[in-house]
């Protein structure tokens, strides 16, 4: 029944993305990027973006790109940003800061967001890794460091600012539905545990209820509702 739940959860959460993007002038649109790795956590947006040296960001773009295990941080430059009002990153992220400034000579804007950041230090505070870009920034010196010791997939996103809190807003409408009917059936079995005096319900709660944790560390709700400090 859990799996069930679950395969139920993840095809209405695709249809609730599906539908918000459906205009196609407000259709999140996925960023180029120059990658470089291994670059010590020391390492300040002066030493990086000036192609110092010793950081020089290579010449191929790409879309993805996965982290290793223990990696000290990932630096990311980003390209063909255009008039994106936000930038997402996927998947939920331990450490994320983005760079930005509006000249060569005016001092670099700190963005932060992810899993291990406290919501008292997210300018734009969202259970996905969100990233909000000032109108008057150069679009073409936006930098994204990442701190992120386990192996994932790393993708970013452009956003027009209207189109984002839409889906943003239908998504958290989905979720807390789901999260409700889930802590449900989760009380259902504590209760009959007791009423029938069969440990196998406390069982099966806490399966379920393990379930649920690891849905809203995934999806960012947890970080931004629960534990995000």
């Amino acid at each position: 029944m859990c799996w069930l739940l679950a395969i139920c959860a993840n095809i209405l959460i695709q249809m609730s993305l599906l539908q918000a993007a459906s205009a196609e002038d407000s259709a999140p649109v996925a960023i180029s990027f120059h990658a470089l790795r291994n670059v010590p956590i020391s390492a300040s947006i002066d030493t990086i973006c000036c192609q110092t040296t010793a950081f020089q960001f290579p010449d191929e773009l790409t879309t993805t790109i996965r982290t290793h295990y223990g990696e000290s941080s990932l630096w990311l430059k980003l390209e063909d940003v255009g008039d994106a009002g936000l930038i997402q990153l996927g998947p939920v992220l331990d450490d994320v800061t983005l760079y930005s400034r509006s000249g060569e000579l005016m001092p670099w804007n700190e963005v932060h967001t992810g899993d291990q950041i406290a919501n008292s230090r997210k300018l734009f505070p969202s259970p996905f890794m969100t990233l909000p870009l000032d109108e008057g920034i150069d679009r073409d010196q936006i930098y994204v460091r990442i701190v992120q010791p386990a192996v994932v997939t790393i993708s970013a996103t452009a956003w027009q600012l209207p189109a984002f809190m839409e889906m943003q807003n239908r998504d958290q409408v989905l979720k807390t539905f789901l999260s409700g009917f889930i802590f449900a059936i989760i009380i259902y079995n504590i209760v009959i545990s007791f009423v029938v005096r069969d440990a196998t319900f406390i069982f099966n709660a806490l399966c379920i209820f393990s379930l649920l944790f690891l849905s809203l560390y995934l999806s960012g709700y947890g970080t931004l509702y629960i534990w995000g400090g």
